[in-house]
């Protein structure tokens, strides 16, 4: 079964690094949908860099970005 912490969301565990790649369309709560243009593996998590369009470019860790792919 999955667990999720008391938002609903997946925990951040839950969370599968190999889903993001460059290209890839995502969308996010807060800046709505962009396209990730860089990824970098860190220590188990990766920094991942979306353009948002009119919401500019950010960089956050995948784990706990809160992304769903479009």
């Amino acid at each position: 079964s999955r667990k999720s912490n008391n938002t609903g969301k997946p925990s951040a565990q839950e969370v599968d690094i190999d889903q993001f790649r460059s290209g890839r369309q995502v969308n996010h709560p807060k800046f709505g949908s962009g396209t990730i243009t860089s990824v970098l593996p860190v220590a188990g998590d990766a920094i991942v860099e979306i353009e948002f369009g009119d919401n500019g470019k950010k960089r956050m860790l995948a784990r706990t970005s809160g992304v769903s792919f479009t």
